[in-house]
């Protein structure tokens, strides 16, 4: 997010989102590096824990799986990529200035949530997060390459933010608050696919095939979680990729 504060203006991003990324590369790309199946199901599983605030924070101190360091390298360029995008959009609203000044909040009073005016704010609120997605891509100073790179970040973040959002409401779990101010993801991408014209960085046939492959593993993520006897997703914890790694741990004994 992006905020005022008595600092100043400050971007924020969490550890946890950049964990999030990686465990969906992990799904989503992970055919790509030869993953095992099972490790993608499960890497599905540690995803949407994190971002619940079920999984336990501690990667640092207990890695959920060691994968090849070459296999590493490649999910980290991915992340990063991810990540940069995320900065860029954020920095975005900053720069088309679309957060007023703490002066003008102040006396503005906040909008019933039955209000009539509502609907004219959420509009309001979808137009500059499609601003802030186009503004963060065309302003990428180095072009070629880092562009596709970054582009290729956008795409994937939207597809991790569409695929958390679908999975959620299906298994009735709430929303996040940002699904009240920010358009669809899939409406996110469909907009810098317009917009971008020539320089469009993903073609209908790939979106396709990557919404395909992320609703095959929704399937699967669903049925495993209905099939579990255990709330596998509130159960606070650890989850592993079981091809990756050769002893599980126990806390504040092996640790």
């Amino acid at each position: 997010m992006y905020i005022h504060s008595l600092a100043g203006e400050v971007v924020i991003a969490s550890e946890s989102l950049e964990k999030f990324y990686y465990f969906m590369s992990i799904a989503l790309y992970g055919d790509e590096f030869s993953i095992p199946l099972i490790d993608r199901c499960h890497a599905i599983i540690i995803a949407i824990r994190i971002m619940l605030g079920s999984e336990s924070l501690d990667f640092d101190l207990d890695p959920r799986g060691t994968l090849p360091s070459e296999i590493e390298r490649g999910l980290g360029i991915l992340v990063r990529h991810q990540m940069q995008f995320t900065f860029g959009h954020e920095y975005a609203h900053l720069l088309c200035k679309h957060i007023p000044s703490p002066q003008s909040i102040a006396k503005k009073k906040q909008p019933d949530v039955h209000s009539a005016h509502l609907k004219d704010i959420r509009i309001f609120s979808y137009e500059m997060e499609y601003e802030a997605d186009l503004y963060a891509l065309r302003n990428i100073q180095k072009k070629d390459k880092v562009y596709s790179q970054i582009s290729q970040g956008a795409f994937s973040v939207l597809l991790y933010l569409n695929f958390l959002e679908k999975t959620l409401d299906e298994l009735g779990l709430k929303k996040f608050s940002i699904s009240m101010t920010h358009p669809s993801p899939l409406d996110r991408i469909k907009n810098l696919q317009r917009r971008l014209g020539k320089k469009v960085f993903v073609s209908e046939r790939q979106l396709e095939f990557y919404l395909n492959i992320l609703e095959e593993m929704k399937d699967t993520f669903i049925y495993q979680v209905k099939d579990n006897k255990n709330d596998v997703l509130t159960s606070y914890g650890s989850v592993y990729l079981p091809s990756y790694k050769s002893k599980i741990k126990q806390d504040r004994y092996d640790f």
